[in-house]
């Protein structure tokens, strides 16, 4: 019913690398201002992760990805709260947001075994953002052309 923004359901695939310091971020921007109610992304694990997944929500910067410092939200799932199948994984962030301004979601975990991964389609299927990666632990973000992770954002 507050569906926001969508990268829809179609062409998408999956790959598993997040954690021992690679995070994975998706832009996205708030077509209506309002609070943001929930955020899916769909998030998987494999080889037993021994961390946590995280799943925050950032103000993006000019390139799209996140700034730096505290996060505006952001929730934990244990692994074995996140299914070994691709599924949506949903947080409640609960924040204003603006119409037009940009915010990044950024998946972490500080696993050193296993990873969680997530879907991905490289033919920009949500024109409204794109996806970054970071290999040192979100220090620094790199925009990935045309790349967009599978996520829903829900405004109230």
């Amino acid at each position: 019913k507050y569906l926001d923004n969508s990268s829809g359901s179609e062409g998408f695939r999956t790959h598993c690398d997040i954690g021992r310091c690679i995070e994975r971020s998706q832009l996205f921007t708030a077509t209506r201002s309002g609070t943001l109610t929930a955020v899916s992304i769909t998030a998987f694990r494999s080889g037993y992760p021994d961390d946590s997944l995280y799943i925050s929500i950032y103000p993006a910067d000019e390139k799209g990805l996140p700034v730096a410092g505290k996060p505006l939200s952001a929730a934990a799932f244990p692994a074995d709260a996140i299914s070994w199948s691709p599924q949506r994984v949903t947080i409640r962030p609960d924040i204003k947001v603006t119409r037009g301004k940009r915010y990044a979601i950024v998946t972490r975990s500080g696993a050193t075994t296993g990873c969680y991964g997530v879907a991905y389609s490289d033919a920009a299927p949500y024109p409204g953002g794109g996806a970054g990666y970071s290999g040192d632990c979100g220090k620094v973000f790199k925009a990935e052309e045309n790349r967009s992770l599978q996520f829903m954002t829900f405004v109230k």
